[in-house]
């Protein structure tokens, strides 16, 4: 299991090589609760162009759907955004803010692309 979450970065890499005459973008989403717990969001967005590139006509195959989700993300085609793109994304939730850094982690097979990450929750009362 480790060794297909860490495969992640090193195919989105080889699908932008592949398609590298075409846009392709990449955003990463976080929503936090209040407690602390929350969701990740990965999305690849593809240009026409890049639709139409033979590495892409099988998005699932390319970025190896089933690897996803037997690391426990959701994957899901968005659709065409108003960017004009077809978004392609995969969710997974956390319980905690130190859930969070490791999702974070498993996006990038890297501790060190996102880190130092700070939850503070605070409550204030209008008098």
């Amino acid at each position: 299991m480790q060794i297909k979450t860490k495969s992640l970065p090193l195919l989105i890499i080889t699908v932008l090589l592949l398609a590298s005459a075409c846009t392709i973008q990449l955003r990463v989403k976080i929503d936090l609760a209040e407690d602390g717990s929350g969701q990740v969001t990965a999305g690849i967005g593809l240009d026409e162009e890049a639709r139409n590139q033979p590495a892409l006509q099988n998005i699932e195959e390319a970025l190896r759907i089933t690897d996803l989700s037997e690391a426990g993300w959701e994957f899901e085609s968005a659709g065409l955004g108003s960017d004009g793109r077809e978004w392609f994304e995969s969710t997974k939730l956390f319980s905690n803010p130190d859930d969070l850094q490791k999702l974070l982690n498993e996006l990038t097979n890297s501790p060190e692309a996102f880190k130092d990450w700070k939850f503070s929750s605070e409550i204030t009362s209008k008098t």
